[in-house]
């Protein structure tokens, strides 16, 4: 029973290995093909843009400035509670505090 090195051994050796065979035509090596770098996934992409994202955020203080309508009217000091809510609501503001009061930063 030949062993693999003995067999790579012998086919070193041989005249075939010289680039020819007994019919005298070349013989085409068959050398691997370089591999393509490999490209990162979608999911990988989202996972390193939201971890530098969340570096960033984690260095800062973000502050938010929400421009409310007052009234229908635009009238100086004078607020229609139900409209601001509703704002607030739309905006996010009032989920945010929620989170914010459970204990998420």
């Amino acid at each position: 029973v030949n062993t693999l090195g003995h067999i790579m051994t012998e086919d070193s050796s041989s005249p075939s290995s010289s680039g020819g065979n007994s019919s005298g035509r070349k013989i085409r090596s068959h050398s691997p093909v370089p591999s393509a770098p490999i490209r990162p996934t979608v999911g990988g992409q989202f996972a390193s843009q939201l971890r530098s994202l969340r570096e960033k955020i984690d260095t800062t203080a973000p502050h938010y400035v929400r421009c409310l309508k007052p009234n229908e009217n635009l009238v100086p000091d004078d607020f229609d509670p139900a409209m601001i809510a509703d704002q607030l609501r739309s905006a996010g503001v009032l989920e945010a505090v929620r989170v914010s009061r459970v204990g998420f930063p």
